[in-house]
């Protein structure tokens, strides 16, 4: 598996129809929920997995202040499912995040989500939430 972090317009486009596969086509999500501000180059730090030439995963960093970074989007072909996609991609950006000075890490995780997260080192905290009409729960994890 190839994990690079998105320079080119190009990729960005591979990346976001990752997402639409994975939560407008498969999770319902409306179109107009699933982009957003930071789906531009420069935007936020987007990466892209890629296995034997095709785009597999996506996800992005976004940047909160100084101390926090927030992962989000992330995104597996429910083909790429469980072979470790996810998991590089998350430690990837992870790891720009601590090289920017970020102390921690944030998402909101889907429900169905959590136990991957949670295997990664994140608690949740706070109350349940719905977002895109799925269920969600915030979690954080400390990086140093």
């Amino acid at each position: 598996m190839d994990l690079r972090i998105v320079a080119t317009q190009a990729d960005l486009d591979a990346a976001l129809r990752v997402r639409h596969e994975v939560f407008v086509e498969e999770q319902g999500v409306s179109p107009s929920l699933e982009i957003d501000e930071f789906d531009q180059l420069n935007a936020a730090t987007h990466a892209i997995a890629s296995r034997d030439g095709q785009i597999v995963a996506a996800g992005r960093l976004r940047m909160i202040d100084a101390n926090s970074g927030k992962l989000e989007r992330l995104a597996v072909l429910a083909s790429e499912r469980a072979q470790g996609a996810g998991r590089a991609l998350t430690l990837l950006l992870e790891g720009i995040a601590k090289d920017r000075g970020c102390a921690q890490m944030l998402l909101n995780s889907q429900q169905s989500a959590r136990g991957f997260y949670e295997k990664l080192g994140y608690i949740a905290h706070g109350d349940p939430f719905v977002e895109a009409g799925i269920d969600h729960i915030a979690m954080r994890k400390t990086l140093r």
